[in-house]
């Protein structure tokens, strides 16, 4: 009852039951119980050949030779009790620990991780060979759902390269390539690489919405890199992600893409804009007409009226030859080239920046299999600190079920 957040939220509810039901026990011990016992329970001699009397004779017959042994040894028995308790201290230390241990849901959720950038078309098309695959190989696999980019209500925001693939399966009676959902998982992940470019996640679809839930991220721990630079931090996520690979139990790694987007890039020059008599506002809205659009008018059909809006065909916006040539018209009537005011390129952007706090940060994440989460957290959070030196403002922090198993172990240390 003494627990708050995430885990007070999946407790309180057991604890609450829990005490209702003693609650009820008492209740009914007062009451019914007496009543009902002076009712049919009659006093009587019992016989000897009763289960009862028998079963407690042959308790008896054991139990005095130990108590009589254990009361004239007693300190062999109490060295004994020692013994046990300092080896049951040391047990506990080193056994690991976890926030909750991983249900089976009987279903998985695989996550493409794409390039940065992927088109929807390409996305679909790899979705849909993933499908065929899984079907076609795997008989266990009753039905495959995919779920590209973003709901209609975006309460989960993602990108076109992004996808959920839930499977579902059959009965584990009805296995026959795997035993386990383990084996399950390599067998698919075996079977998927001979689609290029294209690593993949598994988890389980309620587990997925768990941890998105705590820490924004689907793996069960979570690694923050905060800082200002997106270079660096993609610089230090990538050192992370290599040290997290040599820690075993640790499956799945997600390393967050924050650059990578290809974006046209316009440079200008502001000497020769002002030598052409123009002004940065005036370039910039024909680069706007030419790639947003741009009301020149107004068209009615009857009582309505839209607006008429100029802009480059489709064709024309693809392509950076044309956008180097764009004219801009010089206070004096010349139609000037873009290029010849601008220096116009293709360059690598940032793909998306993420902030928890207005701080920036990068997300490693990973799945945990075959292994408690405390060890593997302590162990990585070892390894990081001797190998990767963080520059001043940079600084990780350890999420997910790792922080929910910190927070109640620290509260329920005092309330116990």
């Amino acid at each position: 009852l003494s627990l708050s957040g995430v885990e007070g939220k999946m407790f309180k509810p057991m604890a609450l039951t829990f005490c209702f039901a003693l609650i009820g026990a008492m209740i009914l011990c007062f009451t019914y119980v007496p009543v009902v016992a002076s009712i049919f329970l009659k006093p009587s001699t019992p016989s000897k050949k009763n289960i009862s009397v028998r079963l407690m004779k042959w308790l008896n017959i054991v139990y005095e030779p130990v108590i009589h042994w254990a009361l004239q040894s007693k300190r062999l028995v109490l060295v004994i009790a020692s013994l046990l308790l300092v080896v049951s201290v040391y047990l506990y230390t080193t056994m690991g620990g976890e926030f909750v241990p991983t249900l089976d849901e009987g279903d998985f959720v695989i996550q493409p991780v794409l390039k940065t950038g992927t088109s929807l078309s390409n996305t679909v098309k790899i979705t849909t060979d993933i499908e065929k695959i899984l079907l076609k190989e795997f008989p266990e696999v009753k039905q495959v759902v995919t779920r590209i980019g973003a709901a209609e209500v975006p309460t989960d925001p993602m990108s076109m390269e992004e996808s959920d693939v839930i499977i579902v399966l059959k009965p584990k009676s009805e296995w026959t390539s795997a035993s386990s959902k383990d084996e399950s998982a390599d067998k698919f992940k075996e079977a998927l690489a001979i689609i290029p470019g294209m690593e993949v996640e598994f988890t389980q679809p309620i587990e997925m919405r768990f941890n998105e839930l705590m820490t924004g991220a689907r793996q069960d721990v979570v690694i923050k890199i905060y800082g200002d630079d997106l270079g660096v931090l993609s610089e230090y996520a990538q050192k992370v992600g290599g040290v997290v690979k040599t820690v075993e139990g640790a499956t799945d790694l997600y390393v967050e893409q924050v650059e990578g987007l290809p974006q046209i890039q316009i440079e200008f020059n502001r000497d020769e804009i002002a030598k052409y008599g123009l002004n940065i506002e005036d370039v910039n809205t024909v680069i706007e007409t030419a790639f947003a659009g741009k009301s020149a008018g107004m068209v009615y059909e009857g009582e309505r009226k839209f607006d008429m809006v100029v802009r480059f065909d489709k064709q024309y916006r693809e392509d950076i030859e044309n956008v180097s040539n764009l004219f801009v018209t010089a206070p004096d009537g010349h139609q000037i080239p873009l290029n010849q005011v601008a220096n116009v390129s293709f360059k690598d952007g940032p793909n998306q920046i993420q902030r928890d706090d207005t701080k920036r940060r990068i997300t490693i994440g990973f799945n945990v299999r075959n292994r408690d989460v405390e060890s593997i957290v302590d162990e990585i959070k070892n390894k990081i600190e001797a190998k990767i030196d963080f520059p001043v403002g940079y600084y990780p922090t350890y999420g997910g079920q790792f922080e929910n198993l910190v927070e109640a172990r620290q509260r329920l240390s005092v309330a116990v």
